[in-house]
């Protein structure tokens, strides 16, 4: 029967509870993300004030128990009666919507946050939240406990000598709200790197008490600084550097607003990136600032690479430009319309139009003063053309060698299907040496488990490059089975994306090896291919090793044969009894009836491969295929024990 519903069904949020029962409106989610998003809330007033003149270090502080204390020294935060709202300013700012002094420009030009919402979900979204205000010769004190107020406002006379003003606002986010509230020392050094490069000559001294790091972090030159540490020494040209300011309108109903920022083009041959910032906050999409930047350019270089070849104009692409190119935007508005609350992008047009304007004004003043510089970067620009559609001719060929499907008439050498077409339930054993084919093939479950016997070492995926890998008889099987396609990187940080997750056509790819010296070598060599081309197939948990046993134990009178996976297995297994123990032969020499054990879902012991195991595997392998033969005769002599047939001479 349905609930009841009618007019005493309908309620609304109140108070703390409009944040704290739906952070993820407010704040983007509830993971740690938004608890990162409550951080910056904070720090963003602190900035706003450093950008308005006012104080030109902020302090950050990391507590044992993931609380975050911040300090500026700017005016102080306004916490005193508000006799127009008749209310405490602290009420406002603190615990309501919608309030604050960024809705008038009279306090802050060009502000980070502007919405009226950071402020009070940062508070609202903690265990406990204190701010302390220094302003007209007082401090300010107040205290929230799980978004509600814990006393009355504080006001003491500041006696310290000399005064100083400011705000230091000190909080611990709130497990109740949040998944999680252990934001990681990394996140906050990036930000703050982030906003000491928008905020040239801003100061940040930050303090993490869980692990002892301090550190100061500070960009003089800003943005064009940080351009030219991402480009290094090799590039085509000086650094494109211009201020802008204006103002416009969105749209002709509309009033006009202020607009001002920097940009910072790079050109060189070997880095590459694109960064936009607004109002100090990095914007992920860009919106309006990454919109003007590709139609400037794309206009600017097409009209440019037509002056000698028309054919080739027609065929730029954006990215052709991009991979010789470092660009910063840094922008700042009156009025910003974003995206969403977590301000990843703005959608301001006339920021867009006003933009792409100064974009291509300052190149065609630079091409004009820098001939030279031009004619570099327009015919790496054409290179880049070049190189773009040899390697998409390479990519389609790839796909279409490794995706195909495998036809009756072109079976693979040795392969042996299952008869399920299900790839939720097939299984695929890639098994060392042919000798073990026939027990294996015996030992399966033809309906679910198919067969690879695999001859001799495999190809070494390590520091091999593509072109020779796709020349590899054996791997190219291994991946037309798998279906997928592999993972490739081509150009300057480009993927070059064949893989397709949808195609695969096993849920499990188990390795089997011999437990020899020779069948660890050949099990690192396949983990290690897996890890390179294919590390989706590991990250989503469809790579296996299937152990074998390393002993054979048969107690006197009983004819049935026991296995010990390990050798504190084996030693408890035959502690004070009769037995005959024997060492694990080689897969080869496993009959079907133990194979069909081993293999058997209900009895096998399988090993998951990780990230991780792929990368100890990739470490392997440098260690025995690599050019320091010291530290491998290191690791040979320390493990020898563990190989009774290595020869170490």
């Amino acid at each position: 029967m349905a609930k009841k519903y009618d007019d005493s069904s309908i309620s609304s949020l109140k108070g703390a509870d409009r944040i704290r029962k739906r952070v993820g409106v407010m704040l983007g989610s509830n993971d740690i993300q938004g608890t990162q998003h409550a951080v910056f809330e904070i720090i963003s007033n602190s900035i706003d004030e450093a950008r308005s003149g006012y104080g030109d270090i902020i302090n950050i502080t990391i507590g044992k128990d993931n609380s975050i204390e911040i300090e500026d020294f700017g005016r102080g935060v306004p916490m005193d009666y508000n006799k127009a709202e008749d209310r405490y300013n602290w009420e406002l700012i603190f615990c309501e919507m919608y309030s604050g002094s960024k809705y008038s420009n009279d306090s802050y030009d060009f502000s980070l946050g502007i919405n009226g919402l950071g402020t009070f979900a940062a508070q609202a979204s903690s265990e406990w939240f204190k701010v302390e205000s220094r302003r007209d010769g007082k401090i300010f004190k107040m205290s929230f406990e799980k978004g509600e107020p814990v006393g009355k406002l504080i006001k003491e006379k500041d006696t310290t000598k000399p005064q100083k003003t400011g705000t230091k606002q000190t909080f611990k986010p709130d497990l109740e709200v949040f998944t999680d509230v252990n934001i990681d020392k990394e996140w906050y050094l990036q930000m703050l790197k982030e906003q000491a490069i928008v905020n040239a000559g801003l100061t940040f001294n930050f303090i993490d008490k869980r692990d002892g790091t301090k550190e100061k972090i500070v960009y003089p030159e800003g943005i064009l600084g940080y351009a030219k540490e991402l480009a290094g020494e090799e590039t085509l040209t000086d650094a494109l550097n211009f201020n802008f300011e204006g103002a416009g309108k969105d749209r002709t109903d509309k009033p006009n607003y202020k607009v001002k920022g920097e940009v910072v083009i790079l050109f060189g041959n070997k880095n590459t990136d694109s960064l936009y910032f607004h109002n100090s906050s990095p914007l992920s999409y860009g919106g309006s600032p990454r919109r003007a930047k590709e139609k400037a350019l794309m206009e600017f270089f097409k009209q440019e690479i037509k002056k000698t070849d028309s054919n080739r104009a027609k065929e730029l692409e954006f990215d052709d430009i991009q991979d010789s190119m470092i660009f910063i935007s840094n922008t700042f508005s009156t009025e910003t319309s974003y995206e969403n609350q977590t301000k990843k992008a703005i959608n301001n047009k006339f920021i867009e139009d006003f933009l792409t304007q100064q974009i291509t004004k300052n190149l065609k003043e630079w091409a004009k003063e820098n001939p030279m510089e031009l004619e570099r970067v327009t015919n790496q620009v054409s290179i880049n053309i070049q190189s773009r559609k040899s390697a998409n001719a390479q990519k389609l060929a790839t796909k279409q060698k490794l995706t195909s499907k495998i036809k009756l008439d072109d079976k693979i050498k040795n392969f042996v299907d299952c008869r399920s077409k299900d790839s939720s339930e097939r299984e695929l054993f890639i098994a060392e040496g042919l000798s073990a084919q026939g027990s294996l093939k015996s030992a399966r479950n033809a309906e679910f488990q198919a067969l690879l016997p695999i001859r001799g070492k495999l190809l070494n995926t390590l520091k091999t490059d593509y072109s020779t890998i796709f020349k590899n008889e054996l791997i190219m099987d291994i991946m037309k089975l798998v279906g997928t396609g592999v993972e490739m990187k081509a150009g300057k940080n480009n993927k070059f994306g064949n893989f397709d997750y949808s195609n695969l056509r096993f849920n499990k790819i188990i390795i089997a090896a011999d437990s020899d010296v020779d069948g660890k070598h050949i099990e690192s060599l396949l983990v290690t291919m897996f890890y390179r081309l294919t590390p989706e197939l590991i990250k989503n948990n469809h790579i296996y090793i299937l152990q074998t046993p390393l002993f054979e134990i048969e107690y006197s009178g009983d004819k049935q044969k026991y296995f010990a996976y390990t050798e504190e297995e084996m030693l408890i297994m035959t502690k004070d009894k009769k037995c005959k123990i024997g060492r694990n032969k080689g897969l080869g020499e496993i009959d079907a009836e133990d194979f069909a054990q081993f293999m058997h879902p209900d009895s096998r012991h399988l090993k998951l491969v990780t990230m991780d195991e792929g990368k100890e595997a990739k470490e392997m392998l440098e260690l025995f295929m690599g050019t320091d033969s010291n530290d491998r005769k290191v690791y040979i002599t320390e493990h020898s024990t563990e190989y009774d047939d290595l020869d170490l001479e």
